[in-house]
């Protein structure tokens, strides 16, 4: 199970109510996935072809997975590491561990590239970002990170951290790097008034 995947058993967990309604859902993937729109459409593509109700009344739960990703090659044209990628996942977050390692060796599947590719890396520990949001254990490390801008600006920039995507108040300035500390879960806004503005965060061990 990679970060992104845990992330969004995660959200099951705080949002159980996303299992059975749609909008719910995909408000839910939105907010737990805001830079990966890729993964948010796999999910509820699979979610629409009545995967979880596949799963769970199927006395053959990983031979029902199977049809499941065969199904969705043929209704939504995905190619197979897309339709694996997501069965998997949803199986993880229907909590069918076992069902998961299974296809992971029945069907291999390539993660759909993500917003940061590196977020899996357990041997960087650095990540490029630019202007926008990102969702800590997802999308950029948890726990104390540094923030630094690639090239010194010549006006203030911002960050702020928050719960909710939406919801981000409250910005703190730096001229060119900050220390934060950002718990699982939690949003990191940036914002500049510069064009093309990128930073490296990276994690503090």
């Amino acid at each position: 199970m990679d970060q992104l995947q845990q992330a969004l058993c995660d959200m099951k967990d705080k949002m159980p109510a996303c299992l059975s309604d749609r909008n719910i859902l995909r408000a839910a993937l939105a907010d737990y996935l805001p830079n990966n729109k890729l993964q948010q459409n796999l999910l509820l593509n699979a979610f629409d072809s009545d995967v979880i109700q596949s799963i769970q009344s199927s006395p053959d739960t990983t031979l029902a997975a199977l049809n499941c990703i065969s199904q969705l090659e043929r209704d939504y044209g995905m190619t197979k590491d897309l339709a694996s990628w997501s069965i998997q996942t949803w199986c993880y977050i229907l909590g069918e561990d076992s069902v998961a390692t299974a296809l992971e060796v029945l069907q291999p599947s390539n993660q759909p590239q993500t917003q940061n590719p590196n977020i899996n890396s357990k041997s960087d520990t650095s990540y490029k970002i630019g202007v926008g949001i990102y969702r800590a254990g997802t999308d950029i490390p948890e726990g104390q990170i540094s923030i630094q801008a690639e090239s010194k600006p010549k006006f203030n920039i911002y960050y702020g951290i928050g719960k909710n995507p939406n919801r981000i108040e409250a910005l703190k300035s730096f001229k060119d790097k900050t220390y934060v500390f950002i718990q699982n879960g939690q949003f990191l806004m940036t914002e500049s008034s510069e064009e093309n503005c990128s930073f490296i965060v990276k994690k503090i061990d």
